[in-house]
């Protein structure tokens, strides 16, 4: 069984010479890029076997002590559109303004992640087996991008390092999804529309989600709205 760091992509675990020529397919091209998961959700079943996929989102879902069937279906279509052809909004240099506003996002950081710790450390983490199986894994780790609204809701996450194993993907965006409502952020870490931006990484370790695993990002044109000498702004989509 291999190891499952930032940027490994999804069917990497399973055992047998399919998966390890896929693993070697996909360890290369993480070498060279990084993790690329700009690819539609046919693709992605395609590379790595539809069959794979199901058993590793049942794998999850046998792990779940809690909720009913119907609400992991409608978590993980979300979950979907989070890791599907996914493209990150914050780029080089983003971050710039942080240092006046340092102090209020530390604030807002801290009090989102006393909601995401009783989420992501004691339901999702809490409820995996300590000992056996992929799940136990130590190396396994999630990087997401998640976009909060002015009022604490989030207006979308996405997936930008996966860990290689998508149940733990999975059960990272859902605990991040269930742990609301967020605190409303401060006016001085508000990007150019409105929300705050957080690259936030989960670990199977104990770093777990500390505050010390979110890097903040103010960005004064976020994608779609007006540059100059454009006109007003239009939100192009919409909350989860």
């Amino acid at each position: 069984m291999e190891g499952k760091g930032p940027g490994r992509l999804p069917g990497h675990y399973k055992e047998g010479a399919e998966a390890k020529n896929r693993g070697d397919q996909a360890g290369s091209s993480a070498s060279q890029k990084g993790a690329n998961l700009q690819l539609s959700w046919s693709q992605f079943e395609d590379t790595f076997g539809a069959d794979q996929l199901q058993e590793q989102r049942e794998a999850y879902i046998r792990q779940k002590h809690s909720g009913t069937r119907g609400s992991s279906n409608r978590r993980w279509k979300e979950f979907r559109a989070a890791i599907e052809n996914f493209v990150t909004d914050v780029k080089p240099g983003d971050q710039t303004a942080l240092n006046a506003a340092a102090s209020p996002f530390a604030e807002f950081i801290s009090d989102a992640h006393r909601r995401i710790h009783r989420e992501f450390a004691y339901r999702f983490i809490g409820s995996l087996p300590m000992v056996s199986g992929p799940f136990s894994d130590p190396s396994l780790y999630t990087e997401m991008e998640i976009v909060f609204n002015r009022d604490g809701s989030i207006h979308r996450i996405g997936i930008i390092k996966s860990s290689g194993f998508l149940p733990f993907d999975y059960g990272t965006f859902e605990a991040v999804m269930r742990a609301q409502p967020y605190p409303e952020p401060p006016p001085q870490i508000l990007s150019g529309d409105g929300r705050v931006y957080v690259h936030w990484g989960f670990y199977r370790n104990p770093r777990l989600c500390g505050t010390f695993n979110a890097k903040p990002y103010i960005l004064p044109h976020p994608p779609g709205t007006p540059q100059p000498n454009q006109g007003p702004y239009k939100d192009p989509g919409g909350n989860f």
